[in-house]
């Protein structure tokens, strides 16, 4: 397999380096709106979209800009759901349960149970059985014995009258007023299981909906440019930006350039609008928020990427996916002896990507990083139902993961920050502070690694070996550490950049 990618002019034309004080400018490409899960839509050009400058004042209403959205079913067989979201907090679980229309009949339902009037009605309807009866029977007093205890006379004696029969309307109102003034309501002791039961129901529909591919895709990409955010400190000395673009825009316009990379969109927005425009500037680092593997199609784009970023003046960042070690997950099959080889074709494939021009500005990361907590009354709790985002069987998909590029983004960031462009990439490797998540295995208490799983360090070796960049997780501490820097070539050389 060759890459026949073609640039006009010498392609031995030195790269674009920052000049002296420069900023360290960041791109994020990533779906951003939520596209690539929907139907294909009027999407603005690719040549033509902004690409939005972004700090922790500006988060928000670029989120609410790009109006992100989904299309999903929870359910093959069921309705398709449109979730249209106006800022990062309705991701939660309450703002869900509010909002959508997935749960206006739990909601109202949540409501009638909550209510002493209407409890009775509900349960019955929910149970199918006869409206509760009260746990005690009184017998009350007779409207006239009533009145007259209260106001200390005897008796059926109002005043020296005599009151035989019905009190007229007026006083029974009186009365009535009287006594439920001081009455206090004796909540059903059923009603707690009831309102338990309709949670249980809620909590099994927010799952589905949290943990749906979709769903958590969007999550991921929005709590990881989040995360990149409050880990540096976004000002003069680094910039960063978002390209609001999806994996299968990016291979099509890829595609259709024929090889000439410079007639392809993606090049005018890296290239010509970055280190071909006086005053911008070359983008020092471009973050990628998808994973490769090792098929076809995934090389053939991660080369043409490559290629791009090598112009653009800094590394193409993203993640690697378990296919390219030959498992299907780093936590179901951590050991490299479980691994499959790679096959023929595959082996050609990587090993042609590797040995290309362009590998040097690549670097691919795993495993993923924990993106925020798991909801629940130990962690992070809701308020409009009680809910307990984790199965008790403890699924790992689960978790929201987020792509280990943007860690990677965050390391040589504070490398920057802590030397400017005399930084090397390695001197910043270890990011803490992490989503610290533990639970009860065998009665003992135990952390969820932050990077998925603790490797041994055979495993990190294997994966160096395939020209990744692992992320070690410690098994007492909420943190990460990258083993080094370094690009996916082969032989194996370091990541190149506006440092090298």
């Amino acid at each position: 397999m060759r890459f026949e990618f073609r640039f006009g002019g010498d392609d031995r034309s030195p790269r674009p380096a920052p000049r002296a004080g420069a900023p360290m400018r960041v791109l994020v490409l990533a779906d951003l709106g939520g596209r690539g899960q929907r139907q294909p839509d009027a999407a603005q050009p690719l040549a033509e979209r902004p690409q939005m400058a972004l700090s922790h004042e500006t988060l928000e209403t670029t989120f609410a800009r790009l109006a992100p959205g989904l299309r999903l079913r929870l359910d093959p067989s069921g309705p398709e759901l449109a979730i249209e979201f106006g800022g990062i907090g309705e991701f939660h679980p309450d703002e869900l349960f509010q909002r959508l229309g997935l749960f206006e009949a739990l909601r109202e339902t949540r409501r009638r149970l909550q209510d002493p009037a209407t409890f009775e009605t509900t349960a019955a309807e929910l149970g199918g059985a006869e409206a509760a009866t009260p746990r005690a029977t009184i017998v009350a007093e007779e409207d006239a014995e009533t009145i007259g205890r209260l106001l200390g006379s005897a008796p059926r004696d109002l005043g020296g009258v005599r009151v035989e029969g019905r009190l007229r309307e007026d006083v029974r109102r009186m009365v009535k007023g009287m006594i439920a003034a001081d009455v206090v309501p004796q909540a059903d002791p059923r009603q707690a299981e009831w309102i338990a039961s309709v949670d249980r129901t809620i909590s099994r529909q927010t799952r589905a909906l949290l943990h749906h591919p979709a769903f958590q895709a969007l999550e991921s990409t929005w709590r990881s440019i989040e995360g990149l955010l409050s880990q540096i400190e976004i000002g003069e000395e680094i910039q960063v930006s978002l390209l609001d673009v999806t994996r299968q825009e990016l291979a099509a316009d890829l595609v259709a350039s024929g090889g000439e990379l410079e007639r392809s969109a993606t090049y005018r927005q890296l290239v010509e609008r970055g280190a071909g425009t006086p005053g911008a500037g070359p983008w020092s680092v471009i973050v990628g928020g998808y994973a490769f593997g090792s098929n076809p199609e995934d090389v053939v784009l991660l080369g043409a990427l490559g290629a791009i970023a090598s112009r653009a003046g800094g590394p193409f960042l993203a993640a690697a996916t378990p296919a390219i070690l030959g498992c299907g997950s780093l936590a179901a099959a951590p050991d490299p002896r479980a691994w499959r080889p790679f096959e023929a074709g595959e082996e050609e494939r990587w090993a042609a990507l590797r040995s290309s021009a362009w590998a040097r500005w690549i670097g691919l990361a795993m495993p993923r990083v924990l993106s925020r907590l798991p909801y629940g009354p130990r962690t992070d709790a809701t308020e409009r139902f009680a809910f307990e985002e984790l199965p008790p069987e403890r699924d790992h998909e689960a978790y929201l993961w987020g792509n280990p590029a943007f860690a990677c983004a965050t390391l040589l960031a504070n490398s920057f920050l802590e030397s400017g462009w005399s930084m090397d990439p390695g001197d910043h490797l270890e990011l803490g502070s992490l989503p610290a998540h533990t639970y009860r295995l065998d009665g003992e208490s135990r952390l969820q690694p932050c990077a998925e799983v603790v490797l041994t360090e055979r495993a990190l070796e294997a994966i160096l070996g395939r020209g990744i960049m692992p992320f070690m997780s410690f098994p007492d501490r909420n943190a990460v550490r990258l083993v080094r820097f370094q690009s996916l070539a082969d032989p194996a050389a370091a990541l190149a950049g506006p440092w090298s």
